[in-house]
């Protein structure tokens, strides 16, 4: 009984941060561990208990002690997978597991969308918790940008993409400075400056 409340109450709980999609989705999808493993640890306590019930049962049915053995082995499987499934799960949040790719192309394009950018790079993100993603992003400006207006526009960046999604609460913007191509200098406008007078990024919040 007391398993089973504690399993509904995480389950609910799952249930309430991913409504929209099915419980094995949230169960893969979720990065808040004190959530997703108790409701997979309390559905092994439940498994557990009704294969050690069944167990004793039949052990008591036919006089023969093998069924509560092999209940015993049946337990240990059981305990044993869900160890190995926690582990896997856990094991990316630990060394540092990457936003879904969907945020990422829509980080990419906020950056891309703005008219004083070039190109943005494919974002670097990293999970720190449950709801706190680090950005990395590197960006090829426009042309001549002056120093203030580049500011300018990693301030807006920044405040695009917390605003479009949340959960970013650390962004790092690598600024690529570019030059002019000045009469008789016969450098191309889209050659990187060697020497970044502008900035040096990454620019950090």
């Amino acid at each position: 009984m007391f398993e089973g409340i504690s399993w509904y109450i995480a389950l609910r709980e799952l249930r309430k941060r991913s409504p929209d999609v099915g419980i094995w989705s949230a169960i893969r999808s979720s990065k808040n561990p004190a959530v997703f493993v108790v409701v997979v640890e309390d559905f092994a306590a439940l498994v557990g208990l009704i294969l050690a019930a069944l167990g004793i049962w039949l052990g008591h049915y036919f006089e023969n002690p093998l069924f509560d053995g092999a209940a015993s082995v049946a337990i240990g499987v059981v305990l044993a997978a869900v160890a190995v499934f926690l582990a896997y799960e856990s094991r990316a949040l630990i060394i540092g597991e990457s936003t879904n790719p969907a945020t990422v192309l829509a980080i990419q394009q906020l950056a891309e969308a703005d008219p004083d950018v070039l190109q943005a790079g494919s974002p670097l993100t990293m999970h720190l918790g449950a709801n706190e993603v680090l950005v990395n992003l590197d960006l090829r400006f426009r042309p001549a940008l002056r120093a203030d207006e580049m500011t300018a526009v990693v301030d807006r960046l920044e405040k695009a993409i917390r605003t479009a999604h949340p959960e970013v609460r650390q962004i790092f913007i690598e600024a690529e400075a570019f030059r002019q191509a000045l009469p008789g200098s016969g450098a191309d406008e889209n050659e990187a400056s060697s020497e970044r007078s502008l900035f040096d990024g990454p620019f950090g919040c």
